[in-house]
């Protein structure tokens, strides 16, 4: 006798939300990484409004669009959202959508919190924009905030300071799910040896954030309570120190640079090897590199004080503060050997991508590379030729370019790289 199951009734499909709701309680991190670059641009479109106003106000001498005050909160408010609103978080959202990707997880490690994290930041940057309708207008003391300036003005500098709390602790959330994706959640065989060079940037940024952001936010606590609680951190006339604010912001400061640049160079890292076709050169120095720079960026933060005349401790020796190029020479060295090969779109996407580059020359400069003398005109040797070796170079150094010679430009260029072979085989 066949016994036959009974057969479950169909049910009828669950009606889907609308795609604005989906969108909206989403906990993907790829759709969130895509909302993550929607509100930056966002507030990147803002902040350019207000640098077009203040580029527009100084067009000419005197008060042209708006007062002094006015021009102060257009200051203040531009570098607060590119700062705090657009740089960082736009390669935040970069990381919120590839991160997972690149080592073989599902999500972030906590979907729920991600998805907190980034509602936060256009809660806080809202606040802080909302100062503009405040009576006496949003902050200006700039964005750096300097006290005693920063202990005066309205109800504007105290939205600022909430906004910069609330944006403080999406960082600091974001910063902890990163860690705990990348250490907890790779694919089996994803050693930290393999990750992706980009994997490693903003493991460097996460730990940056989780660790620099906290300080910001307790000095700006301490800035809230000595304007609305009776506080006297900052206040000179009452026993406070100006300078303890100065040590709080630039503490956390310092490594916020390296916050905005460690993932671009990721970007960068990732960008070259793919399209040169030629593998990343000294992976390992890389690597070690964003490491040293996570570490050495909390060392020197004083010698953003060197104003105030009171900077007298180690931490701030020039040694010191150069030593933080030494390791930038290392990662950008590595992406030397990968430009200029590949198809023509290759080296017009390498081209764009090596105008970061500009790290590079400085970390040369720091690695102790020796640099020429040219000579200046008058003390031109009397045997020069614009086929000499240094024709091309030297002659526009010393102020004697063009040389005196016939022919185009194009003739011009050959014979300089004439007499550089023939110096060469020389």
């Amino acid at each position: 006798m066949a016994i036959t199951e009974p057969k479950a009734p169909e049910l009828a499909p669950e009606p889907q939300p609308h795609w604005l709701v989906q969108w909206l309680t989403t906990t993907d991190h790829k759709r969130i990484g895509i909302l993550y670059l929607l509100n930056s641009f966002a507030f990147f479109f803002v902040a350019g409004v207000f640098a077009l106003l203040m580029r527009s106000e100084l067009a000419a001498p005197g008060r042209q669009l708006v007062t002094t005050n006015g021009y102060n909160q257009l200051f203040t408010l531009h570098g607060t959202l590119m700062i705090f609103l657009f740089i960082l978080p736009v390669l935040v959202g970069f990381g919120n959508y590839l991160v997972p990707l690149q080592i073989g997880a599902l999500d972030m490690a906590f979907p729920r919190i991600n998805a907190l994290s980034f509602w936060l930041l256009p809660v806080g940057g809202l606040t802080i924009l909302s100062g503009l309708l405040a009576k006496g207008g949003a902050a200006a003391a700039g964005w750096t905030s300097y006290a005693p300036v920063s202990e005066q003005g309205g109800a504007g500098q105290d939205l600022w300071i909430v906004g910069l709390v609330v944006v403080g602790t999406a960082s600091i959330l974001s910063g902890i799910n990163f860690i705990v994706t990348i250490l907890r959640l790779r694919a089996p065989g994803m050693t930290m040896t393999r990750l992706p060079v980009f994997v490693w940037s903003m493991l460097a940024t996460s730990l940056l954030m989780v660790l620099a952001t906290p300080v910001l936010t307790a000095g700006l606590i301490m800035l809230f309570a000595d304007r609305r609680l009776g506080a006297y951190f900052f206040n000179p006339a009452h026993g406070g120190d100006v300078l303890l604010w100065q040590h709080v912001f630039w503490f956390f400061g310092h490594p916020e640079v390296y916050m905005l640049i460690l993932g671009a160079w990721g970007v960068v890292s990732e960008i070259l090897p793919v399209f040169s076709g030629r593998p990343l050169f000294g992976y390992p120095g890389v690597i070690l590199a964003f490491v040293l720079i996570t570490a050495l960026s909390f060392s020197v933060w004083a010698h953003h004080m060197f104003v105030t005349g009171q900077v007298e401790f180690p931490f701030s020796a020039p040694p010191l503060s150069s030593s933080r190029s030494r390791p930038g020479c290392c990662s950008s060295t590595g992406w030397r050997p990968c430009g200029g090969v590949g198809s023509a779109s290759s080296r017009r996407c390498c081209s764009r991508s090596a105008s970061s580059r500009c790290f590079w020359s400085a970390g040369s400069t720091a690695c102790g590379w020796r640099r020429r003398r040219w000579t200046s005109p008058s003390t031109t040797p009397t045997g020069w030729s614009p086929t000499s070796t240094t024709c091309c170079s030297a002659a526009r150094c010393s102020g004697s370019w063009p040389p005196a010679t016939t022919g185009s430009r194009r003739s011009l260029d050959a014979s300089c790289r004439a007499g550089s072979a023939s110096g060469t085989s020389g």
